[in-house]
């Protein structure tokens, strides 16, 4: 008979989500983000196509599913916030080094908040333009400010985590991944039919197979999917100590990965076509050198431009495209956010006033970002996914690899301590590949 980790004791019952597919829906919600629609299609088609599509498909199970795996086990063993999980690892020593990572872990995913909240605004804003523009109402007529909107969407945010797991996080993220799916797929059938699409979808998937195992096509895959599903920033830590016991992490982690996959996949159908179109009249879609816009750039500069030229459908693509990208961002902040307030939950605190605590302090970096100008966001950005993101991913393995106990890790993550063969060497790998597979990562970001 299966026997299952057993809980960590905590002073009150933890939440737990419903259902598999409840914790499917807030996870691949948590994972597909801002980068899934602006990085991964253009780099893709900067990297050789559809052979990036299988260098990235094969880093994704060689790196992101292990360490999901691993996150989404300690969660559901430690029971706890951030830093319980980390100490219930600490079997022989390595306590320092869990409470370390577990504070740097706070300060870190309550400042990738506040970063995405500021890009939320933007998002917000331009939404709000588009409705204007198709309700023929001119925007300069309302006048509010970036720190309105940046604001607005952190509110946005809060409020869905303030009503608790089932009722705000579980509940929010069960609707709104089916309408971002839907919205994705219409939107990319539509733009199928764009002039030039055709030019756009062959730099997208045709094949250029000679690059599909060149350093600089795996280095992108591999930042692509470390930063795509968050890893390293505790959120999937949280979200498996809301699992039930029965639950199989490992399928679970790969139901997550697939579901990104698909996105970033399906983005790209979308993406290409409206980039290909839009070098038509005369955006910068792409550079002299050959280089894809993409990120910001790309969100409020290029697709824009190319939505101001079609009419009232461009107005309507506008709407729906940056509902497309609020729907993404929203998500991914409230596992944020998740972090800090079960931390405060851990103290003693109501969710209410946790919630209330973890967004004033996210507002405040969000002020102090925007109030520093583009300069302090860029280098907060780059410090926070380039550095601090992935030293937190290694101080994961260390603790998993290195101090807990191996019956312990493989009742975590196999529900039996049996150590067979492919968890066996799953260990190995969590213990020192892994973590050699991110030392190239953050040497390859700061070389």
């Amino acid at each position: 008979m299966t026997s299952h980790p057993p809980l960590a004791k905590t002073a009150n019952p933890r939440e737990t989500f419903s259902s598999n597919w409840s914790f499917l829906c807030t996870a691949a919600s948590s994972a597909i983000g801002l980068g899934n629609i602006w990085s991964f299609p253009t780099l893709a088609a900067q990297y050789g196509g559809s052979a990036f599509l299988i260098a990235y498909i094969m880093i994704t199970f060689l790196l992101a599913w292990p360490l999901l795996t691993l996150e989404l086990s300690a969660g559901k063993y430690g029971r706890s916030d951030n830093i319980g999980i980390l100490k219930s690892m600490t079997d022989k020593g390595g306590k320092p080094l869990a409470l370390w990572g577990g504070y740097l872990a706070l300060a870190f995913i309550t400042t990738a908040a506040a970063l995405y909240s500021v890009v939320g605004g933007w998002v917000l804003e331009h939404a709000f333009k588009s409705l204007c523009e198709l309700i023929q109402i001119p925007p300069s007529t309302i006048s509010l400010n970036s720190f309105f909107w940046a604001l607005a969407f952190l509110t946005t945010t809060a409020l869905f985590s303030s009503r608790g797991l089932r009722s705000g996080v579980e509940r929010c993220t069960r609707k709104l991944l089916p309408c971002f799916f839907v919205l994705l797929i219409i939107m990319a059938l539509y733009v199928l039919q764009l002039e030039h699409a055709r030019e756009g979808i062959r730099a997208y998937l045709e094949p250029d197979f000679t690059r599909a195992f060149q350093s600089d096509v795996l280095l992108a895959a591999l930042g692509q999917s470390f930063f795509s599903l968050s890893l390293g920033g505790t959120t999937m830590l949280i979200y498996g100590s809301y699992l039930q016991s029965k639950s199989r992490t490992h399928t679970l982690a790969t139901q997550v990965v697939s579901a990104d996959i698909l996105v970033s996949m399906l983005a790209g159908l979308m993406i290409m076509p409206l980039i290909y179109s839009a070098t038509h009249i005369n955006t910068n879609a792409i550079s002299e050198e050959g280089v894809i816009a993409s990120g910001p750039t790309l969100a409020f500069d290029v697709l824009p431009s190319l939505f101001s030229h079609m009419g009232t459908i461009g107005n309507l693509l506008s709407l729906a495209f940056f509902g497309l990208l609020w729907l993404a961002a929203v998500t991914s902040a409230i596992s944020m956010l998740e972090v800090t307030v079960s931390h405060f939950q851990k103290k003693g605190h109501s969710r209410v006033s946790a919630c209330t605590y973890t967004t004033a302090m996210a507002a405040t970096i969000t002020i102090l970002l925007i109030w520093g100008g583009n300069n302090l966001l860029m280098a907060t950005l780059k410090i926070c996914t380039q550095l601090i993101q992935p030293v937190l991913a290694i101080c994961v393995c260390i603790l998993a690899g290195w101090f807990w106990k191996r019956g312990k890790m493989m009742n975590a993550l196999s529900g039996k301590e049996s150590q067979s063969i492919f968890w066996t060497t799953f260990a190995f790998y969590i213990q020192w590949i892994c973590p050699l597979l991110i030392l190239i990562l953050i040497f390859s970001l700061w070389k």
